[in-house]
This record gives C-alpha cells, sequence and structure tokens, in this order.
C-alpha cells in the first residue's frame, strides 16, 4: 500500500460525510426549534437549499457549510446564482456554518449593533448615518451589501450542536407530556433523515415527529420510598424510639422522656438518660451518639466511635458519625474512609448520598454519580438529590432532573435558578427569564441571580437589562482590585453561550466607568447615595411674577400653579455637574431664566429654567409591582432612577397626567442637595408615557444613575 494513501488529500469522502451529518444536526435542531410554532407546517430536505422549513406565509431556505465563514467565502457562496433567488419576498434565507474566522465574526458583531441602533431613540438621520457607516464597511471587504442585508447568518459549534438537538427535544416532549427516551429519539430520527429523507428530499410534519417520538417512551419508574435505617435526622430518632418503646419495656419510661426532652429541644436532659442506658442496647447506643452530635460534642462522638470501632461493637454508627463529624471537619479523604466502611456493612441512602457528596467536592465526577444513583434506587423521592445530581450530568439530562425537583418539591427555588441558567445558555432567553423571577420570589436580592437577568434581557434586545445590570457591576468594579484602573484602560465581562458571545466592555472614567454592551452604552457613576422622586412642584414663573408684582404695589390673586415634575437629587455638587454638563443646551432647549432664591436663614438657592422648543424631552415610566423605574431622555442623555408608589405626590402627579386640562406642561427638576442648586427643564405632559410590567418587588434597591455616551 502506498504510504500517501490515508493523506489529508485523499479524505474527501471522509470531509464530505462529516459535512453531511452536520447538515444533517443543524436541520434537526432547526425542526425542534420551530415544531411548536403555529405556523409551522413542515420541513424538507435537500430541494435547492440542504433544508427548508415551510411555515403558513413563507419560507425558510437555509444553507449549511461546515468550513468557516470569512470574506472571501461568503462573497463566493453569494455570488454562485443567488442573485434572483435572494429577491423571493416570500422567503427568508439562512447562512449556517461550524464557526468563523475573526475579521468575518467582527463584521457580524457590527451588524448586530447597527440593527439595534435601529430600536433606540434616535433620530432617522442619525440612523441613517450608522447605516451608510455600516454599509461603507461591508463594501470594503468586497461583499454585495444588498445580498448580504437580506441574509441571516448563524454560528453553530459543532461542538455542542447534539447536546443542544437533544436540548430542545426534551423541551419538546416535556411540552407536549410525552415521556420520551431523548438518545433514542434522537438516534432513531437522524438515521431516518440521513439513510432516506435526504437521499429522496423528503420531509417531516409535525405528526410524523409524534409517531418516531411514541416508539421512542420511556419506561415509568416506580416511585421507591427509603426502607428507613436512622440516621441523623429528628425524623428518624423519633422512628427508632417509638420502635423501641413497644419492644423495650424495661426501659420505656425512659425512652418515652428521652423521646419527650427531644421533641422540646431539651437536648442536656435527653443526653443524661440516654448516657445512663446507652451500655444495654446497641440502639442505645445510637440514642446517645445522637444527642452529643445535637449539642455539637465531636469530641466526644470521635473517642465514643474510635473505642466501639476498637471493641468491633455497633460498627455501622460508629463508622456513620465519625465520618460524618470528619466531613463537617474538612477531613474529606478520612471521612470517605470511614463512610465507605459504613456503607460495606449497610447500603443505606444517608452513607451514599455523604459519600455523593464527598466525591463531589473532590471532583470524582463518576464516583460521585455512582453513590447518588444507588440513593435514587433506594429512594427516588428526594427532590434535593435530583438538584445536587443536576450539577454532575449533560445539560439534557439536568433539566430532566431539575424538572423532577420542581415536581416534587415546587418551594425549592435553588432548581429554577438552574434550569434558568442552562435554558439562557442555550439561548432561551424568555423562558430563563420567566425561572429567575420564580426564583427571586424566594431571595429578592440575590446578585448572581441579578446577572442573569440582565445578560438575558441583553440577549433580548431589551434595554430593562440595564436595571439590573448596574447591581452586580457595582459589586465587580467598584473595589480595591479595580480603583488603581487608569482613565481609557478597560475590563472586558465575557458571556459565553452555546453559540454565541456576549461582551460588556466597562471603560475607566475618572472615577466612573463607561458600560458598552451589545444594545447600548452609558455612564455608571460610583456614587450610589442620590435619589428620584415624582410628584409636582411650584410653576416658578408665575412665582416669579407674583413676587414682581408685589414688589411695585400691585396684587394678583393666582399666584402659584403646581406641575408634575421628576425630580432627581444628587448629594454632592460635583455629581450635580457632570450631569448638567452633558446636557444639550442647544437650540432645542431655550434658557429662560438663571437667579437665587431666598429660602431664609441666609440661605439661597441657585435656579436655572429652561424650555424644552423642540419636544427633545421624554419621559418614560415602568410601573412595577411596588415599585416605578422613570427614563429621563433629554436629547442624548439619559437620566433614570427608582421610587416606591407611595405618598400623594405620586397620584397628584398621575391624576394631573390623567386629568391633563390646564395642565399642558410637566418639568425636570436636577437638583443639588449641597450646596442647594436646581434646574428645571419644562417639556410637553404629552411627552410622558406610563407602562405597566409585572416584576419582582424592588423594595431594597439603591436608585442607579445612567447616561448614554452622544
Amino acid at each position: 500500500m502506498e504510504n500517501h494513501y490515508f493523506s489529508r488529500r485523499n479524505t474527501g469522502g471522509a470531509n464530505l460525510s462529516s459535512g453531511i451529518g452536520y447538515q444533517d444536526n443543524v436541520g434537526l435542531l432547526y425542526l425542534f426549534k420551530n415544531i411548536d410554532k403555529a405556523e409551522f407546517k413542515y420541513i424538507t430536505f435537500e430541494t435547492y437549499d440542504d433544508f427548508t422549513i415551510i411555515y403558513e406565509s413563507y419560507e425558510l431556505c437555509v444553507q449549511v457549510k461546515k468550513t468557516p465563514f470569512s470574506f472571501s467565502s461568503v462573497k463566493d457562496i453569494l455570488s454562485k446564482g443567488y442573485n434572483e433567488k435572494y429577491e423571493d419576498t416570500e422567503k427568508k434565507y439562512k447562512l449556517i456554518s461550524s464557526l468563523s474566522d475573526s475579521n468575518f465574526s467582527e463584521l457580524l458583531n457590527k451588524l448586530e449593533q447597527f440593527q439595534n441602533a435601529r430600536k433606540t431613540y434616535r433620530t432617522n438621520q442619525e440612523i441613517l448615518d450608522i447605516e451608510n457607516k455600516f454599509k461603507q464597511i461591508v463594501i470594503k471587504t468586497g461583499i454585495d451589501y444588498e445580498k448580504f442585508m437580506r441574509i441571516e447568518f448563524e454560528i453553530i459549534p459543532l461542538d455542542y450542536i447534539a447536546e443542544a438537538i437533544k436540548f430542545n427535544m426534551y423541551k419538546w416532549a416535556e411540552g407536549n407530556k410525552l415521556q420520551v427516551e431523548i438518545d433514542d429519539l434522537f438516534d432513531k430520527l437522524t438515521a431516518k433523515i440521513s439513510n432516506y429523507l435526504r437521499t429522496k428530499r423528503g420531509a417531516l410534519n409535525y405528526n410524523d415527529i409524534e409517531i418516531i417520538a411514541r416508539k421512542c417512551t420511556k419506561k415509568n419508574n416506580e416511585v421507591i420510598k427509603r426502607q428507613h435505617f436512622y440516621d441523623s435526622s429528628t425524623s428518624s430518632i423519633i422512628i427508632a424510639l417509638n420502635r423501641d418503646i413497644d419492644e423495650q419495656k424495661h426501659f420505656s419510661d425512659k425512652l418515652k422522656f428521652i423521646k419527650l426532652y427531644i421533641e422540646t429541644y431539651n437536648y442536656d436532659e435527653a443526653q443524661k438518660l440516654a448516657e445512663e442506658i446507652y451500655p444495654f442496647n446497641d440502639n442505645f447506643k445510637y440514642y446517645h451518639i445522637w444527642v452529643l452530635y445535637k449539642l455539637g460534642k465531636q469530641t466526644d462522638i470521635m473517642n465514643i466511635c474510635d473505642n466501639l470501632i476498637k471493641e468491633n461493637k455497633c460498627m455501622y454508627y460508629a463508622l456513620y458519625y465519625k465520618g460524618t463529624v470528619l466531613l463537617e471537619a474538612k477531613e474529606y479523604e478520612q471521612a470517605i474512609d470511614c463512610l465507605l466502611h459504613a456503607n460495606q456493612i449497610q447500603n443505606t441512602y444517608d452513607v451514599n448520598l455523604k459519600i455523593g457528596k464527598l466525591y463531589q467536592i473532590a471532583e470524582k465526577r463518576d464516583e460521585s454519580l455512582k453513590h447518588y444513583n444507588c440513593c435514587l434506587q433506594l429512594d427516588n423521592t428526594d427532590a434535593n438529590l435530583y438538584l445536587e445530581m443536576s450539577n454532575l450530568l449533560p445539560d439534557t439530562k439536568a433539566i430532566e432532573y431539575l424538572d423532577n425537583a420542581i415536581r416534587l418539591d415546587p418551594t425549592l427555588y435553588k432548581a429554577y435558578f438552574q434550569k434558568g441558567k442552562i435554558l439562557r445558555y442555550y439561548g432561551m432567553s424568555q423562558d430563563a427569564y420567566k425561572y429567575f423571577n420564580k426564583y427571586l420570589e424566594h431571595k429578592k436580592d440575590d446578585i448572581e441571580c441579578f446577572k442573569e437577568i440582565s445578560l438575558c434581557l441583553l440577549n433580548m434586545n431589551d434595554d430593562k437589562a440595564h436595571y439590573y445590570l448596574n447591581d452586580w457591576l457595582k459589586e465587580i468594579i467598584f473595589t480595591e482590585d479595580f480603583s488603581l484602573i487608569q482613565d481609557g484602560k478597560s475590563i472586558c465581562i465575557v458571556d459565553v453561550m452555546w453559540n454565541k458571545i456576549q461582551n460588556i466592555i466597562c471603560v475607566k472614567q475618572d472615577e466612573d466607568f463607561i458600560i458598552i454592551t451589545p444594545i447600548s452604552e452609558y455612564i455608571l457613576h460610583s456614587s450610589s447615595n442620590n435619589e428620584i422622586g415624582i410628584g409636582y412642584i411650584t410653576d416658578g414663573f408665575i412665582k416669579m411674577s407674583k413676587e414682581f408684582f408685589k414688589k411695585h404695589g400691585s396684587i394678583i390673586e393666582v399666584g402659584e400653579e403646581f406641575i408634575p415634575c421628576i425630580t432627581k437629587l444628587y448629594s454632592t455638587k460635583k455629581e450635580f455637574n457632570k450631569i448638567f454638563s452633558k446636557i444639550q443646551i442647544d437650540n432645542s432647549i431655550k434658557l429662560n431664566k438663571d437667579y437665587n432664591i431666598e429660602l431664609g436663614n441666609n440661605q439661597t438657592s441657585r435656579f436655572r429654567e429652561y424650555i424644552d422648543t423642540k419636544n427633545v424631552t421624554s419621559i418614560i415610566i415602568d410601573e412595577f409591582l411596588n415599585d416605578m423605574h422613570v427614563k429621563v431622555t433629554i436629547g442624548k442623555i439619559v437620566i433614570t432612577g427608582w421610587f416606591k408608589k407611595d405618598g400623594e405626590g405620586y397620584f397628584v402627579f398621575r391624576s394631573k397626567i390623567e386629568n391633563p386640562s390646564g395642565f399642558s406642561e410637566a418639568v425636570v427638576v436636577l437638583g443639588c442637595i449641597e450646596p442647594r442648586e436646581e434646574v428645571h427643564i419644562k417639556f410637553d405632559i404629552g411627552n410622558i408615557k406610563i407602562k405597566k410590567s409585572v416584576v419582582y418587588d424592588r423594595e431594597n434597591y439603591v436608585g442607579d444613575i445612567v447616561l448614554p455616551l452622544d
């Protein structure tokens, strides 16, 4: 045989087969992403494209390439017979590859930024300018811009696609209450696509999938309840005491008192009685050690257990409690040794559970799962066991175990959080968002959950992301570790999903940071002592008029009027100036008056008043369960903050919005607490929009400040 027989240049068949296998997997992934959509009809293979998904009103045509996306490869794909194809308005087109080179990835990131810019509060001219800049970038690559913009590109990594398919299969099966063996369904569908549908240009619809799925039915496991062998729980010792009270008549009175003392948490008295009777029976030794364990007398327990082991008496309990004490002391190797010996004497749920946890700590996944599975064989009704095991399993299986945990115990909130993390990793951000909010019903101020929610919202292109983003970013960037970072230097936080990467870049600017996300840019200030309020304020113009006429000997009856206002107070002059210096005072906002007001006690307040002449100021108020979030836009500047829905001010504000007769203006008040200084910016009351949203209670939230860059 010639030496070059196995060389790379002679492996075309293997490469082709690998490429077709990837193509089939992408088709299967898209099938289960779309199968439950009402408009989905069927999927076809190897027609004009690698596969096509037929919807009621349009077709999604997909080309799959295992080779990397690059400027030259994409240019080549678009130039081969696609001139008329991509002009069909009843079709949508997508190109998918397993990877991309860095240059094309950067182009896709800029495309996403351009698309997100269209959704922000920008003028048509600004959006047009951004589009023209992006168009020039594409043209420089040699790619036809018009064709490029008609196609959606996606990267689906080869290494993770099988797991992603099984994950979507499981989600579909659970949603349709089908008990399906996922691996079996995956194998059957893969074989059907590869061996028949692709070669015959066949199709699959919902009924076809369901018929195949019902042939992969999972066997229903019987519910197994634990055969009790006494452990360190209170319920366990009560069961043992009840048994011995019935059987040990000579000791029943003392046993009854031990039970009473345990039930009333009087462990000292229980210990005295247990010490009196423990020499007479092995079970009584268990009571004695149990009470010592509750009293935290680890040294006494170790001495008793060592003596019992030397005498070869009550070996299971001696080894079990010695192992338990060593586990709590973090003497993991010795603890495993003791508990493994106990397990040889009696294969119990509790010993296997502790050994499973010890191996998990030691990062010995297979050994840990071995003992956790023994627990399942002894008792499959423990929700916490399913939660523990989910951390050691592939995501498809982990989701199944988390669902079991939630079914067994709907109050096991950690399971909702864990499931949300997996859903978010696979791009199911809306579903993940629901599970994270369920978790927050139990733990309202969890920074880690705020982080997950903000990343969900970023992936959904929802600008509410920064409400949660600022919570956990402040915990990272405003610390001693980052206090010495020089101006202009950045921190990059990378969020990795199975087929996508999101970057959050934090650039140091004075004491603050510029936060750059896929959907926005804004400044996060180091201070968190600012407050926001909502209500009404005395109209400065009419008040000035009243004082003016009074000085000249005239009196006017109506000297005051109250108008709706949003108030943002800053604790220092420095913060106040940062905000005000960035507001564009140009032709759109007209300066009306700059004066001082006497406050009494030799105090004055500097007061500047502006009028919005071109409706560039707007206020959006998101109304949640117990709180409100305000977003004030003045030109390109955004100022945000939270306030609670209590007090008369808010309701007066609402009544003036709802009954605007006589109230055509509102005002934004920026105030510096010390020294006293204010800026009033008036605008049309019609620019205030109030939206309702059902989100968790923000009762402990400290207000944030957000300023987009120009």
